[in-house]
């Protein structure tokens, strides 16, 4: 492995590129300075970031994906980091919605009768993570198979304990955790006509954050999805206060002029005549039929009775203006996890400052308030592959067209 690239590294990112970007460079002087293993670990930490949104997609496709890092031992830390390889590029296929995931979990499938998981930790966390994914994938396209990839990947996982000596592999015992919610997803697989108990669903919510987990819920757009990131709404958990501020005053009346909507349609994709699309968080305005007379508008807000059912189905794009800074900091991945299911070209607004009106518990409106460098961060997270523009519209407010 590379030393500075390892999760624990206190390498500065800016060093940690350079190293990785040099292993995997195709020149006979990156050959003979790093081993295959190295080229590996360096070509897994660059799609990782690809992931975090750090690299785009086309970069990584042109610059990362075809690079061959060479022949890797199939023992130890080598064997290692070809399954990491591996895992991290199902990952982002995945997340950029690319069915050559599929070929790449067969792989894995096949090494199931194998020895290697039994070589590294790692190894077994991501075949199990790679199996699970893979499994609900079959079964939610009505495949049957699904049962037997289930079925299969946990014997192998059952079959592995019997060679792990505890004295000779100490920290097997300490990272089976990471083991413990692919299993799940599995068995609840086996399982499906069976009640099991909510908490253990929401140990498999919980995990919406990390890369895995993200591909669980990117999977499950879908009507046979067992899971999905928990339930998150414009007002997160503060709904009950933004609905007193609906009842007592009017409040998110808002609408957008004539010069503000000459710009979105010049930065947005044309809509189609009946083509649906969602004003999410609408307040009391109506701004996306204003913008899409044309379209068919669903006007989503949880703090108005009659609005405040979440849809279900795709649309074909969406607004979403003055929301984002009434969510909490902890619930901001969340919102933009469930709008980017919901529709894949955004018209966002976000104001950084603080709001005229006050909560009923006193706080100001705007319960987060930061600057565009650090919305433009949690954006980059979750819209990973994506297009973003952003451009300011005063000192407090910003406009990012996602498409």
């Amino acid at each position: 492995m590379i030393p500075s690239l390892n999760p624990n590294s206190t390498t500065p990112k800016g060093e940690q590129y350079a190293i990785a970007w040099d292993a995997l460079n195709n020149g006979d002087k990156a050959r003979d300075a790093y081993t295959p293993e190295q080229r590996a670990h360096a070509k897994c930490w660059l799609t990782y970031r690809t992931i975090d949104g750090e690299i785009t997609s086309k970069d990584w496709l042109e610059k990362i994906f075809p690079i061959d890092t060479g022949s890797i031992e199939s023992q130890g830390m080598a064997v290692r980091w070809r399954y990491s390889l591996i895992t991290a590029e199902v990952y982002l296929c995945i997340l950029h919605n690319n069915d050559d995931w599929k070929n790449l979990a067969e792989v894995i499938l096949d090494s199931l009768a194998g020895d290697d998981l039994t070589t590294h930790p790692g190894i077994a966390t991501n075949v199990m993570r790679v199996m699970a994914l893979y499994s609900y994938a079959l079964y939610l396209d009505n495949d049957p198979s699904f049962a037997s990839v289930a079925r299969n990947s946990i014997q192998a996982w059952r079959s592995m304990w019997v060679n792990v000596n505890p004295e000779e592999r100490p920290m097997r015992f300490a990272e089976v955790a990471a083991d413990s919610i692919p299993l799940y997803v599995m068995a609840r697989l086996l399982t499906i006509d069976k009640p099991l108990e909510p908490w253990a669903d929401t140990l498999v919510n919980a995990q919406a954050s990390t890369p895995w987990g993200r591909c669980l819920i990117e999977l499950g757009i879908h009507p046979r999805r067992l899971w999905s990131a928990k339930a998150a709404s414009p007002a997160g958990s503060k709904v009950s206060l933004y609905k007193q501020l609906h009842a007592s005053q009017k409040y998110g009346t808002g609408s957008m002029s004539e010069g503000f909507k000459k710009k979105l349609l010049g930065l947005l994709p044309p809509i189609k005549d009946g083509s649906p699309v969602i004003d999410f968080g609408c307040g009391q305005s109506q701004d996306a039929k204003k913008l899409w007379p044309q379209a068919k508008v669903t006007r989503y807000d949880p703090a108005i009775p009659g609005l405040d059912k979440l849809p279900e189905t795709e649309h074909s794009a969406g607004l979403c203006f003055e929301v984002m800074e009434h969510i909490p900091e902890e619930e901001v991945t969340d919102l933009l996890s469930q709008m980017k299911r919901l529709a894949p070209v955004w018209a966002i607004t976000v104001h950084t400052g603080p709001a005229a009106q006050r909560l009923a518990t006193g706080e100001n409106a705007h319960c987060t308030q930061r600057p565009v460098e650090w919305w433009m961060g949690k954006f980059r997270e979750v819209f990973v592959g994506k297009e973003l523009q952003c451009s300011p519209i005063n000192d407090q407010r910003f406009l990012l067209i996602i498409t």
